[in-house]
């Protein structure tokens, strides 16, 4: 609306245009957090993970809780294998990206065969990026980690060579989603 002098105070050296105050696109510019709820794993973009979770529950009255990203999510050790599920950074393309509206951050699976109790051996570990979101439920995580180990644990027993079976279990798991973990994944 432009105004003059007689009419706004402000508009005293002239004409006076009243801008609109309208908010900023804001939203636009914070991360986007994720959410668990009963009903699943919700985007929210907020400051924080904990705005995001009270954002959520005011908005939607489903009491939600915040995800916070950890660089170790689970470690498994059994006989000679350890295996890691990690968030190291990845997503979609590369780097996530929390920006992203449309990235999600994926879990890195981690296998390392150990070394025999008396041998030298360096630690050789396998590393590849899943297909899994990093925000998955940790005790999904434990339970897969723990399977995982246990099966590979028993093919060294059975005289396979350790860093053999790690590089083969990580491999096969690169970039797979895993339904165990992320129930949402599975095929239909």
């Amino acid at each position: 609306m432009t105004w003059n002098p007689d009419e706004h105070p402000r508009a005293a050296g002239g004409t006076f245009t009243e801008k609109p105050q309208s908010a900023p696109e804001a939203d636009l510019a914070l991360p986007v957090q994720f959410v668990r709820t009963a009903s699943g794993v919700h985007r929210v973009r907020a400051t924080t993970p904990q705005d995001a979770a009270r954002i959520h529950t005011e908005n939607t009255g489903e009491e939600a809780t915040a995800w916070e990203p950890r660089e170790l999510i689970v470690r498994v050790d059994c006989g000679r294998i350890r295996v890691e599920y990690r968030f190291d950074g990845e997503g979609e393309e590369g780097d996530y990206d929390p920006f992203d509206e449309t990235d999600t951050p994926f879990a890195r699976v981690n296998i390392t065969a150990l070394p025999g109790a008396d041998s030298d051996e360096e630690f050789e570990s396998h590393s590849w990026c899943t297909r899994v979101p990093a925000y998955g439920d940790s005790d999904r995580f434990a339970i897969r980690g723990s399977a995982l180990a246990m099966e590979l644990a028993r093919q060294v027993e059975a005289g396979e060579d350790a860093d053999e079976v790690a590089r083969r279990a990580a491999r096969r798991l690169a970039d797979m989603p895993d339904e165990v973990i992320d129930p949402a994944s599975a095929r239909v």
